[in-house]
C-alpha cells in the first residue's frame, strides 16, 4: 500500500517499484486495482504520459461508458 498526499508522485512511483520486483528488472508487469472510476482513468493518462505508455500496452477498463465519455470530453 503506498499512501501520500496528492501531486507527490504516487502513480511513477508505484510503476518503478513494480518494475524493480519484476524478474527481469525492466518491464512493470502488473495490475492495478482501484476503487474510483475517475481515480482509475486519471491514473491510466499519468502512466501513458508520464511512462510513455500507449494502447497496445496499457489497458483502462472501468464499469461506466458514461464516466469514460466524461472523462474523455474534459
Amino acid at each position: 500500500m503506498n499512501i501520500a498526499s496528492t501531486g507527490c508522485g504516487k502513480t511513477l512511483a508505484n510503476a518503478k517499484i513494480m518494475q524493480a520486483l519484476s524478474d527481469d528488472k525492466q518491464s512493470p508487469r502488473y495490475i492495478l486495482a482501484l476503487g474510483l472510476r475517475t481515480l482509475t482513468l486519471q491514473t491510466g493518462y499519468e502512466y501513458r504520459d508520464q511512462i510513455g505508455l500507449d494502447d497496445s500496452q496499457l489497458a483502462v477498463l472501468i464499469g461506466s461508458q458514461a464516466i469514460q465519455q466524461l472523462h474523455q470530453d474534459e
